[in-house]
């Protein structure tokens, strides 16, 4: 599998598939070579330039699109197209109409896109979900991470 992205959310990916042991890392690419080459040589992968260099690595089964929103749509249909299986962090797209037809193209040529938030993988979460069943029968719940900051940074990642 490869790796788009070299920040929080790729690394996080990278720790989870290193321990499940099921999966080889074989290529890295981000935007900044310098990360790229450091990332890569952590991991025992190849870096590549850039994300449609990547793509043609000839071992690639799947790909993980962990960088910048604005960029997950255009990956993923890249890596569709390459019949290569793609897991985008949360959004897919930033239009409903593009997320669309990233799905049908998936359909289409029969490979797995699947979409999801890197929360899922931390440990509060893992935590919740393993403790809740231990809870009884739920009507609601709510979970929110809260990160204290002061003054509150003006970003709509921490709103």
């Amino acid at each position: 599998m490869g790796i788009i992205g070299t920040g929080y959310a790729a690394r996080s990916r990278a720790e989870a598939l290193r321990k499940d042991g099921q999966v080889q890392i074989v290529a890295v690419a981000g935007r900044a070579p310098d990360r790229s080459d450091a990332f890569a040589a952590e991991l025992g992968a190849v870096a590549y330039s850039d994300w449609s260099s990547l793509l043609g690595e000839q071992r690639l089964d799947l790909v993980f699109v962990s960088t910048i929103n604005r960029d997950h749509a255009a990956i993923a249909r890249a890596a569709l197209e390459a019949g290569i299986h793609t897991v985008v962090e949360y959004p897919l797209a930033l239009s409903a109409a593009e997320a669309r037809s990233l799905v049908q193209l998936a359909a289409e040529r029969q490979v797995l896109l699947h979409v999801e938030h890197i929360e899922l993988i931390s440990g509060v979460h893992l935590l919740l979900k393993r403790e809740l069943e231990g809870l009884g029968k739920l009507f609601a719940v709510r979970y929110i991470t809260l990160t204290a900051a002061h003054p509150a940074p003006d970003r709509w990642t921490y709103r």
